[in-house]
């Protein structure tokens, strides 16, 4: 038996490109060049200026990801030899998360800006408490920053399922149609 590959190819193309226009709709926003943080929150310590990235923004329940730049107030320069470290208190469930070291990316990724980044899992909405600490030779600066974590959107979770199924098919009816074809032939 055989089927006609060039029609099951150009169905599956379609459907992978249906797949990425929908999932598009749901950025609102331009993805910078990450593809994850979209925009960064600036704090002071009382030797760095930290920019805080958080994806997706608010956090949602489950996988998070933050990114952390460190920029000297002194000598205006990049930090990207220093150790991040981060700890989350969840305010009412006192659920702690870390001590986590941070991954320096200027070493991996050479266009990460001096980023230290971490991917997380939150396991409950609320209001956290974020506590970044930074240590380079014999400096040490703190710093806290409250987070709220929502519940995520279940229309995205939904849609992607829809997708899936109608793709899914897709691509039955077509291996239907040449097997069909094949056997009137």
């Amino acid at each position: 038996m055989q089927f006609n590959i060039k029609k099951i190819l150009s169905s599956s193309i379609v459907g992978i490109l249906l797949l990425v226009n929908i999932n598009s709709l749901n950025n609102d926003e331009n993805l910078l060049a990450n593809g994850r943080v979209k925009s960064y929150i600036t704090k002071n310590t009382e030797l760095y200026e930290i920019s805080l990235g958080i994806s997706p923004d608010p956090l949602q329940k489950g996988i998070g990801h933050l990114v952390i730049i460190i920029k000297d107030k002194n000598t205006d320069q990049f930090i990207n030899d220093a150790t991040v470290k981060i700890q989350l208190n969840h305010r009412a469930t006192t659920q702690i998360i870390g001590p986590l070291n941070l991954t320096n990316l200027s070493s991996i990724e050479p266009l990460s800006l001096n980023e230290y980044d971490i991917d997380l899992v939150l396991t409950e909405t609320g209001i956290w408490d974020l506590y970044i600490q930074i240590q380079k030779g014999n400096s040490y600066n703190e710093l806290i920053h409250e987070i709220k974590v929502v519940k995520p959107n279940p229309i995205a979770a939904l849609s992607g399922v829809f997708v899936l199924t109608i793709l899914l098919l897709i691509l039955i009816y077509s291996i239907y149609s040449q097997i069909k074809m094949k056997k009137q032939s």
